[in-house]
């Protein structure tokens, strides 16, 4: 091995390479998935919770780097990207919020990637003026949801520690007192996002196979011409910040948002 080869990280990767580590990733992912499964059934749900959270770290940097592997440009164009990628506190805080937001429309999610995949053609979703009014209408209703996963995400850290390690902190945390119901909170989640990702992994395939071709292009369009990889990136550099929980505070912009549209609706 080169010494440049020694050197190379994550960010460095050709698209081929992204490829080929983001399907090892993948695995690394799904490996921890079923150990959890493993060690909840022989009733150790602690070590069985730290392992779900980070098979899900696991299968986000994964997702990354098949979608920069099929011409998506995260690394490239989103600043501050590398923390992702990094053991880092703030990147978990940060992938705490894309997971509860992504656990939340995983089914909605879903049936808009199988309508892009069936339907290449149809615009609806990238009409702005048709499209706004059901986004406002469909957000007032799933953002007393989103709040409450956004808290819950907000202690996902100190849950995935809590099952590793004992400690002590105003009273005594142990891995033994992480319960079964605990654990199904958890991997309720968990499973969810998987079932979207796999979804989702299987269009970006289909569309190297040049079955969904137009579909991932107008999705590769959007990342450009909506400016997402910077508004990702601001997210990160939200999360890069020190002091309080950055999550708590989100939910409560969340909080206020939600009741700005509710004080506005028209029903009122």
């Amino acid at each position: 091995m080169s010494e440049g080869q020694k050197n190379k990280d994550f960010i460095g990767l050709t698209t081929k390479e992204c490829l080929d580590t983001s399907v090892r990733i993948f695995e690394n992912a799904n490996e921890m998935y079923k150990e959890a499964e493993l060690l909840a059934n022989h009733g150790s749900y602690g070590r069985a919770v730290s392992l779900l959270i980070l098979s899900t770290e696991e299968r986000m940097k994964a997702l990354i780097l098949a979608m920069d592997g099929h011409k998506f440009k995260f690394r490239k164009k989103v600043p501050g990207i590398k923390i992702l990628f990094n053991k880092s506190h703030q990147m978990r805080h940060a992938l705490g919020t894309v997971l509860s937001v992504m656990y939340l429309f995983t089914q909605d999610l879903k049936v808009a990637v199988l309508k892009l995949r069936d339907s290449p053609k149809d615009r609806t979703f990238w009409n702005q003026e048709k499209l706004t009014p059901l986004l406002l209408e469909y957000f007032q209703k799933v953002l007393p949801k989103l709040i409450q996963e956004i808290k819950w995400y907000s202690e996902a850290e100190f849950l995935r520690q809590s099952g590793i390690y004992v400690d002590y902190m105003g009273e005594l945390k142990s891995p033994s007192a992480i319960s079964k119901q605990d654990f199904d909170s958890v991997y309720l989640r968990v499973t969810n996002l998987n079932d979207f990702v796999s979804t989702f992994t299987t269009l970006l395939q289909e569309d190297k196979n040049n079955k969904s071709e137009n579909s991932i292009l107008y999705l590769r369009d959007q990342f450009e011409d909506q400016n997402w990889y910077e508004k990702i990136g601001g997210l990160i550099e939200l999360f890069r910040k020190k002091g309080a929980n950055p999550l708590k505070a989100l939910a409560e912009n969340v909080q206020e948002i939600s009741e700005s549209m509710q004080n506005e609706s028209p029903d009122k």
